[in-house]
């Protein structure tokens, strides 16, 4: 099973079948076009394993943390946490 959504972008979910059950985490990574392609590597974009997990919450909580990495500028310790609280609070609205 595979979970993509738009508040998850540019990550999604997969539930791999290896021996056990693993939850994996992928971004979707768009390719530099100056960059040289092999002939299997056509795409304009590639999917990157991330990280492997247990649990949705140890997920959740990544992909939380990624999406406020990703931003490259310098903010507040308070910025970063009301960040924190806006983005925490859109995934919980699923949750519920």
């Amino acid at each position: 099973m595979t979970i993509k959504d738009e508040l998850l972008e540019p990550y999604y979910i997969d539930f791999e079948e290896t021996g056990c059950y693993n939850i994996v985490l992928y971004e979707v990574k768009h390719t530099d076009p100056t960059h040289h392609l092999s002939r299997s590597e056509e795409s304009k974009e590639r999917d990157v394993p991330v990280g492997y997990f247990s649990n949705m919450e140890s997920i959740l909580k990544r992909i939380i943390f990624l999406k406020l990495a990703k931003q490259d500028e310098v903010i507040t310790l308070k910025e970063y946490l009301q960040r924190y609280t806006n983005l925490v609070s859109e995934f919980s609205k699923f949750l519920q």
